[in-house]
């Protein structure tokens, strides 16, 4: 387990990398709906990300996994967040289909618009749950 101020430093550095994810999704949509599918990558690995954030933040060992509903399970009751489990689901596709072409039909504007938006409640939530703190700190 790290201790607790490391922790802080650490869970920074996670919710950082989740940004520049965060920032990447909506840049990309921005450009071109063509792109939904990269946005929706990045959607994903920015939740994936601040929750990670959440759990190291509170002191939870962080498994190896991309499961976002499984991450989302694995956090504090006092570190819940008020995100539906349903709105949650569909970025854990994400992290596979959205890079291999390994389905017909292509993720679209809509989809990537609702990724995104999920990822900014959730960044939302998780800064809130953290207060301040900073990977220089």
């Amino acid at each position: 387990m790290i201790a607790r101020p490391e922790a802080r430093r650490v869970a920074a550095r996670w919710i950082a990398k989740a940004d520049e994810d965060l920032a990447a999704a909506e840049r990309l949509l921005s450009l071109d709906d063509a792109l939904a599918a990269v946005a929706c990558f990045h959607s994903q690995q920015a939740v994936e990300k601040l929750l990670k954030a959440l759990l190291i933040f509170a002191g939870v060992p962080v498994p190896r996994t991309h499961d976002i509903l499984q991450l989302f399970q694995m956090l504090p009751r006092d570190l819940a967040l008020s995100v539906p489990l349903e709105d949650l689901a569909p970025l854990n596709r994400y992290a596979v289909e959205a890079r291999y072409p390994i389905t017909e039909e292509p993720l679209t504007g809509e989809e990537a618009r609702a990724a995104v938006a999920v990822a900014r409640r959730v960044h939302g939530l998780v800064l809130r749950a953290v207060g301040p703190i900073s990977p220089q700190s």
